[in-house]
C-alpha cells in the first residue's frame, strides 16, 4: 500500500499501491474483517496517490503517468488526466474541489480542472544542482486560501507557486539537502510544514522564507506530515 484516504463524511477508506489498483472499503459495513467495496482498475502503473473530491467521486495518481476521476458506485472512470511525462507521485485537491494539483518524476508540477480533464498550469522545477540529486516532486499541499500550492522535490527544494500570477512565488531549500516526502500548512498558511529523507520534519515561515524550527526526535525518515484541521 502506497497511499490511502477517508471520504469526507468518513465512511469509506480507499488505498492503492502496487497492485495498479484502487481498492476502496465501506467502514459502515458489519463484515469482519472488511472486504472490499469497490475495486477501480485502469491504471497499468501503480496507484502513487488516492484522494476524494467528494463522498462518490474520488482522483488517484499513478506511474503510468496519468491520473483519474473515478465514479465510486459504478466502478468506472470518468475523466483521464494526461500530460506529464512520467510516473505522477502525489495529488491534492484544492478548497473549491474544481481543481487539483500534481507532481511527477518528471520535475513537473501540475494544475488540472477536474470538470475537463485538462492541464491548465504547468510549473517545471530547474535541474538539481549536485550530481546525483533527481528533481522528482513528492509532495504537494494547497495552500489553504485555494490559490496557491507547495511542491516538495527529491532534490531537498520546497517551492511555492501562485496559480493567478502562474508563476513560483519562493523556494525553501535546508542547508542539508535530503529528499522532500511530504509537505503541509498550518491553518493560515503562514507555516510550512516538510518532512525529509531524514530523521527530522523542518518548519518554514511562507512569507519570509526562514526556517523557524526542526522537529526532531525521529531516527529514520519523516514520511508523512500532517496538520489537523482544528
Amino acid at each position: 500500500v502506497m497511499t490511502c484516504a477517508y471520504s469526507p463524511n468518513g465512511g469509506l477508506v480507499a488505498a492503492g499501491g502496487l497492485d495498479n489498483v484502487c481498492s476502496v472499503f465501506n467502514l459502515r459495513a458489519r463484515e469482519q474483517p472488511l472486504r472490499t467495496y469497490r475495486e477501480l482498475h485502469g491504471h497499468t502503473g501503480f496507484v502513487s496517490c488516492v484522494r476524494f473530491l467528494n463522498d462518490r467521486q474520488l482522483l488517484t495518481a499513478s506511474g503510468d503517468a496519468t491520473c483519474a476521476l473515478w465514479d465510486i458506485d459504478s466502478q468506472t472512470r470518468l475523466l483521464p488526466f494526461q500530460g506529464h511525462l512520467s510516473d505522477v507521485m502525489a495529488l491534492a485537491v484544492a478548497p473549491d474541489k474544481n481543481t487539483f494539483a500534481t507532481g511527477g518524476c518528471d520535475r513537473m508540477s501540475k494544475l488540472w480542472d477536474v470538470r475537463t480533464g485538462r492541464c491548465v498550469q504547468s510549473f517545471q522545477a530547474p535541474p538539481p544542482a549536485a550530481a546525483g540529486q533527481y528533481g522528482d516532486v513528492n509532495a504537494v499541499a494547497w495552500f489553504p486560501a485555494g490559490h496557491a500550492f507547495a511542491a516538495g522535490a527529491d532534490d531537498g527544494q520546497l517551492r511555492l507557486y501562485d496559480t493567478r500570477a502562474v508563476r513560483e512565488l519562493a523556494a525553501y531549500a535546508a542547508d542539508s539537502p535530503a529528499a522532500v516526502t511530504s509537505v503541509a500548512f498550518s491553518a493560515s498558511g503562514r507555516l510550512l510544514f516538510a518532512g525529509y529523507d531524514a530523521p527530522a520534519a523542518l518548519v518554514w515561515d511562507t512569507l519570509r522564507g526562514e526556517r523557524v524550527a526542526s522537529l526532531g526526535g525521529h531516527e529514520a525518515r519523516v514520511s508523512c506530515v500532517g496538520v489537523p484541521p482544528n
